[in-house]
């Protein structure tokens, strides 16, 4: 049986990691060992948190703050799951840049649904017409946000071009980085558990949807700017 030293190699190293990302991984160690020793297939997890995240999703969008806890705390439970697929991947030599697309793509599709249930949640709850709208735009701003990221990208490789960006540490475990990752809806310990756990989850309906719309209008100028330089 492996030892923790060893499957910890298989985690991600990121440079300056936040300390509950570092939390979850570390975590996910002893559960690592138990789907090694019943030889769980990488593809398996994959498949069981991107299930575990959608029926998260589905109850939150009940309106009925029970379930929507419910279905906050499975989400939460889906993205430590996450956590392993890659490892489990690497373990078996089987890592593939498709694992990493799908990771992703399963991540997006969660936080979409999060944030739609929770703005349609609302309008179950509260019964006012403005949650309604919000879960409407929701989805336009989320996923046309993450769509709008990554088109400049498609167009470089398109046109066999680079885009020249700075290269940046994606954290620096700075105040800041940690308020961002407390806002962002499907990293571990974030505003939505706490806010479910509390009582005030569909209070974050109206701000969710204003923060989402600053997203996409934001990557909608960025790729703007590189767009027609093409």
């Amino acid at each position: 049986m492996k030892t923790f030293r060893e499957i910890k190699k298989h985690l991600p190293h990121v440079n300056n990691e936040l300390i509950n990302i570092k939390l979850f991984r570390f975590l996910a160690i002893p559960f690592l060992r138990l789907l090694i020793l019943f030889k769980v297939k990488p593809n398996t997890v994959s498949f069981s948190w991107l299930v575990i995240g959608l029926i998260g999703a589905v109850f939150v969008f009940t309106g009925k703050y029970n379930y929507a806890l419910i279905g906050v705390i499975l989400i939460q439970i889906s993205q430590f799951i996450d956590q392993m697929d890659g490892p489990l991947a690497r373990y078996y030599g089987k890592a593939h840049p498709i694992g990493q697309y799908l990771d992703k793509t399963g991540v997006t599709i969660h936080r979409t649904l999060l944030l739609t249930g929770i703005s349609y949640g609302a309008y179950s709850f509260y019964g006012s017409a403005i949650y309604l709208y919000s879960a409407i735009l929701m989805p336009i701003f989320s996923l046309g946000g993450i769509f709008l990221k990554s088109l400049p990208f498609i167009l470089s490789y398109q046109n066999k071009t680079k885009i020249k960006e700075p290269m940046k540490q994606l954290y620096q475990n700075k105040i800041k980085d940690y308020i961002l990752e407390f806002f962002r809806p499907t990293n571990p310990l974030n505003i939505t558990l706490f806010a479910a756990i509390f009582g005030f989850l569909y209070v974050l309906a109206l701000p969710y949807t204003v923060f989402m719309f600053l997203y996409f209008l934001y990557q909608f100028l960025k790729s703007y700017k590189i767009i027609k330089n093409f």
